[in-house]
């Protein structure tokens, strides 16, 4: 009975009561057949065996794991929980606010259960690496924003559904490059993309409008904010359609997908630099461009002016060694005695950038598990051996969940997230390198999984998840 039962725990969305109130009937006669007395306490059902108890799963709480397990194998690659931290506007650890104050804001849904069963078993889970971070320095979530000038629960709820509709999570997203001046694009209905987040379709009638631009002028009297921003810490989800290049004197916009770009050039190329100068449309380009975000006003006649612009945030600085790329990833273990990467590197492991060019790179891997010797245990290893030369890598790993072809692909993925490890340290490297696998069906099987979620009846699908979301854009081939 129980795994017709658990199957579907994990997409579960019925209340605690409802659940608890479905599992009475089936465990009370269930009980009265294994010579339970019946008149006892439903909590001896439940009890650990021993305590003398009976030891039955309990549904609420089996569905709350699965539900984290689920999470856990698709996370990163599905939009529901970032929906949900959009709905939400609070903060990115969406599990650790309080549900009784905030469950209302967001729609019914599994992911919303979850919630109120880990506040209802007050268990903290804690979400890392999560994309939706305030750009700048000193900034803050909009709402959050709104909340401090006073307004009511309904008047909340109006400008929440105005915020949806125009694609703004913090509040730097509403004013200009400098941060200093309001983008007057926000202050009417939105009528193209403003985001890379996927946002709720959300109708605003126009006294909803006018709610929002009320509250805009008290986040910034006059028209502009007291006090700046400070530097940007994150690329944000906005989109900025136009850049601006100093040294040409140019203008470039580019569609929301990066790929066509126009150039728009100074009306009067002779004469002297100012803010009122004109840019009129010229040539389209392909070319990469750099250059500064920037907020232009349109012009009669389809010219534009520069409003503000910025230096656009700068990229992470190239690590000197892989070393360090798998730290920050919080890949501690590597290092671990007994259990890691063999210290034999020589010149910050430069022989593998040099391995990868000439295509002499080999990497092997291989899994174990003996049964009669550690039931619960599987290992692996892999070599990463330059082919016209001395350099060598070996790393050798175990988990406790034993399993012959789970080892296999653990070995697989600690491989490719080696590579991936070598593409950040090393931008603009190409080449190749030969892999050598008892699961090499594994890379050809998630070449073709959707990108949106992991099928539920694919075997690991935690690996091919990681395998297929961070190790299918190397700047090699493998």
């Amino acid at each position: 009975m129980w795994p017709k039962i658990s199957y579907g725990l994990c997409t579960n969305d019925a209340t605690y009561d409802e659940l608890v109130h479905a599992m009475n009937k089936p465990y009370h006669k269930l009980c009265a057949l294994e010579g339970l007395f019946s008149l006892a306490k439903c909590e001896l059902r439940y009890l650990d065996r021993g305590f003398y108890g009976f030891e039955l799963p309990h549904w609420r709480i089996e569905a709350m794991a699965a539900s984290v397990n689920k999470i856990m194998t698709q996370y990163g690659c599905s939009s529901a929980l970032e929906l949900l931290t959009i709905k939400l506007r609070r903060s990115p650890q969406l599990f650790l606010e309080n549900f009784d104050s905030h469950g209302h804001r967001v729609t019914q849904c599994h992911l919303k259960e979850l919630w109120n069963w880990l506040n209802h078993f007050n268990v903290k889970l804690q979400l890392r690496n999560f994309k939706l971070k305030p750009p700048r320095d000193g900034d803050r979530w909009i709402m959050s924003a709104f909340e401090e000038l006073g307004y009511t629960k309904g008047g909340l709820d109006i400008l929440n559904r105005v915020r949806i509709h125009q694609e703004v999570l913090f509040e730097s997203n509403i004013f200009g490059a400098h941060c200093r001046k309001i983008n007057p694009q926000y202050l009417r209905c939105k009528d193209e993309k403003w985001s890379n987040s996927i946002f709720p379709i959300q109708w605003i009638p126009p006294p909803h409008i006018c709610l929002w631009k009320d509250a805009i002028s008290h986040l910034a009297p006059g028209g502009r904010r007291p006090q700046n921003f400070g530097k940007f810490v994150e690329s944000g989800h906005k989109l900025w359609y136009w850049r601006y290049n100093a040294v040409s004197n140019c203008l470039y916009y580019s569609d929301s997908d990066g790929m066509q770009k126009r150039l728009y050039v100074r009306e009067n190329p002779n004469g002297r630099r100012n803010r009122k100068e004109r840019y009129i449309p010229g040539e389209w380009v392909t070319d990469k461009i750099e250059s500064n975000l920037c907020i232009v006003e349109e012009l009669p006649d389809e010219a534009v002016k520069i409003s503000s612009h910025i230096s656009h945030p700068a990229e992470e600085p190239t690590n000197n060694n892989f070393l360090e790329v798998l730290k920050e990833w919080g890949c501690l273990w590597l290092n671990s005695t007994g259990c890691g990467i063999n210290k034999r590197l020589s010149d910050n492991g430069d022989w593998i950038h040099q391995a990868i060019e000439n295509n002499s790179l080999m990497g092997v891997t291989d899994g174990s598990y003996i049964r009669e010797l550690c039931p619960q245990l599987c290992s692996e290893a892999l070599i990463i051996k330059y082919q016209q030369g001395r350099g060598q890598l070996v790393l050798t790993l175990g988990e406790s969940q034993a399993n012959p072809s789970r080892g296999n692909l653990l070995g697989l993925m600690a491989l490719n997230l080696l590579l991936l490890s070598f593409t950040r340290t090393w931008l603009t490297l190409e080449g190749q390198i030969d892999i050598y696998s008892g699961c090499l069906g594994a890379l050809h099987k998630v070449e073709h999984l959707p990108l949106v979620k992991i099928p539920s009846k694919c075997f690991h699908s935690d690996i091919l998840k990681n395998i297929m979301l961070h190790c299918n854009n190397l700047s090699f081939k493998r």
